[in-house]
């Protein structure tokens, strides 16, 4: 699986790949991933359309099924490089990095309106793809889009998980990006989709320009001392 598909998900395919490997046992069964799920939607007024906050990957590969999207704005919280991947973007004896949502700050990308009748459905593939390795937590959390302000569902770095890396230096993280490879393709490839896509918007995001700065350096380095031009 080169990249994350919606029919990967529908089949739960990732839990099948990483099944009888040494991830299997720290992975969310589907019984607590069906009571994390219920506790969201308890939250949830019946009947209602909900809205989703979109900082990462869903940003650029959704997944979902949704009415509309907009710009958004978070306040309190900031994307970082916080979690290490053990799945898509690296391996267990390999982890690579992906963004996760951490206290202060503010954070821009998308809003996803997702209609009533397609709440469980919707929310329970992204359960799936989101809340698989139990890194996140789902937070209600106020945001101002281009609709007003609403309450939007958010994943948030559990600091209590060994997943999360805390603050590494950006020359840390350029080596594992570099580095890492998973089952939806590489880290390098994670980071420029992400600012490809905060760039179309019109978004400027300074810690990830710095970023691909630093691994066009780095690249331009390996070029030279294999005695290739960079590219």
């Amino acid at each position: 699986m080169s990249h994350l598909l919606r029919s990967n998900f529908e089949e739960d395919h990732t839990r099948h790949v990483m099944e009888g490997t040494e991830l299997a046992p720290h992975l969310q069964t589907a019984a607590q991933l069906e009571a994390s799920l219920s506790a969201v939607l308890d939250r949830c007024v019946p009947g209602a359309d909900i809205w989703l906050f979109a900082y990462g990957s869903l940003m650029w590969n959704p997944m979902i099924v949704y009415e509309e999207s907009c710009s958004a704005i978070l306040f309190g919280y900031h994307r970082g490089f916080y979690l290490r991947s053990r799945i898509h973007r690296g391996t267990p004896q390999n982890p690579g990095l992906v963004l996760a949502l951490d206290s202060g700050g503010s954070c821009r990308g998308i809003c996803y309106r997702i209609a009533a009748a397609r709440v469980k459905d919707e929310l329970q593939l992204l359960w799936r793809r989101e809340m698989l390795g139990g890194s996140y937590k789902a937070r209600w959390l106020d945001v101002h889009t281009c609709r007003g302000r609403v309450a939007a569902l958010a994943f948030v770095i559990d600091r209590q998980r060994p997943t999360y890396a805390g603050k590494l230096t950006d020359d840390e993280i350029v080596s594992c990006l570099h580095a890492s490879y998973g089952l939806s393709g590489s880290g390098v490839d994670y980071l420029l989709q992400t600012h490809r896509t905060l760039t179309g918007m019109g978004i400027s995001c300074p810690s990830l320009t710095k970023l691909i700065k630093l691994i066009r350096v780095e690249s331009d380095d390996n070029h030279k001392s294999l005695g290739l031009e960079p590219a």
